[in-house]
């Protein structure tokens, strides 16, 4: 079967044009053909429309069986599939040392930097504190990132999704960035001045802020194990997840930053700074926990309103 070239005259769809639209050679043939039929004979044009869609589906079936040259069948798909090819992949390796900088990154900002600013040198006590983050935060937001793929997109987070919320979180990130430079300030001062005997001479606060370090790094390993694929923005999970820490209280994971913020503060020694960042966090978390609720609600009915009558929020509870 030859094809010729014909123009716009004649009301056909030039071949050469079709060839260019990256159409398999095989239906560009039958679709000019039914289009000069077409613009021959009008009389029946619901019957031809279906004429080339039979007739497409039978060329790209042939041209499948015998390896088609072009394997899109339009020009969107054509689109979308060199878009997802030209798309590079990250190697596990390479994404595991971008998440480990970007970590890096943010505790030198958080506590080596100030904490090498008001001190003059990084103590012991500062690297313990940072690696403790370091497992903390590794193993939360990058080891489920590596295992499960990347969080949904902040667009899809329901509290990002209002101008209220977006100002929550980044006072929210303020204050908390804010309350680690003030106490490590304090500790600051007191390294200085050869006044540690303040800090370390209060064995009751010291123990009680190793034990809440320990409490939050173990707590938290539990919940996002538990939590899974599930551990993600504020978005509506596939199940609802009620073992674990989340059979004792609805959001471990947040009382393991009020733990983890507390613990910091006190080991430096500031207990203002510890009340201040509780403070903090409890407002935040409430507010976040009030639309998560929400969303909960809406997505599992009365298998969440029995779940939130009976498991506490952030602790469990007693009766």
């Amino acid at each position: 079967m030859q094809v010729g070239r014909h123009t716009h005259a004649r009301g056909c769809i030039p071949f050469d044009q079709i060839c260019q639209a990256r159409i398999c050679p095989t239906v560009a043939a039958q679709l000019h053909i039914h289009a000069r039929h077409n613009t021959q004979n009008n009389a029946k044009p619901r019957q031809r429309t279906h004429a080339v869609v039979a007739a497409q589906r039978t060329a790209l079936a042939t041209d499948d069986a015998d390896g088609p040259e072009f394997p899109f069948q339009s020009l969107s798909n054509f689109s979308s599939a060199q878009a997802r090819r030209a798309a590079p992949k990250i190697p596990p390796a390479r994404k595991l040392s971008l998440s480990l900088l970007q970590l890096g990154t943010v505790l030198a900002f958080l506590i080596i930097g100030p904490a090498w600013l008001f001190c003059k040198c990084i103590t012991p006590r500062v690297w313990a504190v940072a690696a403790i983050y370091c497992v903390f935060f590794g193993f939360g937001g990058i080891r489920r990132t590596l295992k499960y793929g990347k969080l949904s997109s902040r667009k899809q987070d329901a509290q990002v999704s209002t101008w209220q919320g977006k100002w929550a979180i980044a006072t929210f990130v303020l204050l908390v960035i804010a309350g680690h430079w003030g106490a490590l300030h304090w500790y600051g001062t007191c390294y200085k001045q050869l006044a540690l005997h303040r800090i370390l001479c209060r064995p009751v606060i010291q123990s009680l802020s190793v034990v809440l370090l320990c409490g939050a790094l173990a707590l938290h390993i539990w919940a996002t194990e538990t939590l899974g694929k599930a551990y993600d923005r504020l978005v509506v999970p596939d199940k609802l997840v009620k073992t674990g820490p989340y059979a004792w209280c609805q959001h471990p994971i947040y009382t393991s930053y009020m733990l983890l913020f507390s613990g910091f503060t006190l080991l430096f020694g500031s207990e203002e700074w510890c009340c201040l960042l509780l403070y903090v966090c409890w407002r935040y978390y409430k507010s976040r926990t009030d639309t998560e609720a929400n969303m909960l609600q809406d997505a599992f009915g009365n298998e969440y309103k029995v779940y939130q009558e009976h498991v506490g929020k952030f602790v469990p509870k007693l009766v």
